[in-house]
């Protein structure tokens, strides 16, 4: 659909009728949109973070705690590089068996130089991996919700060779080192 300038405006502006028409016409095109049925597949509150295991590269530091958040709980990932290449990553085993179409929602804010963010689905044999990768990503002090749409995650390693995942046996979130330095990220 297409809207051009003057035939909406105008209508708009015209008689009540008209604007109820209108308001009528977008929300049965909401509804339309809409999913027939949105499922919630996997869900991790943070209660407890001794769920995720800490995995950094060698010479880099990583602390994992609990720390509060606007929704509730949040992991929160301390990392130090200390002047070295590498990543800290924070993993979990899981059973998450994907539809056809879904997408991840993880909300996050932190203290840190721009690292790249890298989430990762790992299948059930560890040596197949797909992930979503933001570059250059200072996390913001405020907070902000990543949307991720299975689009997002493309497949990065593995004898797999390539394809798309239908299980995972474990996530990662990852920082992996770009400007470096010290800081914390934490997920909600």
């Amino acid at each position: 659909m297409t809207w051009g300038t003057g035939g909406l405006g105008d209508w708009v502006r015209g008689r009540r009728g008209d604007r109820v028409r209108l308001r009528a016409l977008l929300f049965a095109f909401c509804l339309a949109a809409a999913p027939a049925s949105e499922k919630e597949i996997f869900r991790d509150d943070f209660q407890d973070p001794s769920r995720w295991k800490a995995f950094p590269s060698a010479g880099v530091s990583l602390a994992l705690s609990g720390a509060g958040a606007a929704t509730g709980r949040a992991l929160r990932l301390d990392f130090d590089f200390a002047g070295h290449a590498g990543w800290a990553a924070a993993r979990r085993e899981v059973a998450i068996d994907f539809p056809e179409n879904w997408e991840l929602d993880v909300s996050l804010r932190g203290e840190a130089a721009s690292n790249d963010l890298e989430i990762k689905l790992i299948d059930a044999t560890g040596q197949n991996v797909w992930w979503a990768v933001r570059r250059d990503l200072a996390p913001p002090t405020g907070g902000t919700t990543l949307r991720l749409k299975k689009r997002h995650f493309s497949f990065a390693w593995g004898p797999a060779g390539g394809g798309e995942i239908r299980h995972a046996a474990a996530l990662e979130l990852t920082v992996t080192a770009r400007a470096g330095g010290k800081g914390w990220i934490a997920f909600d």
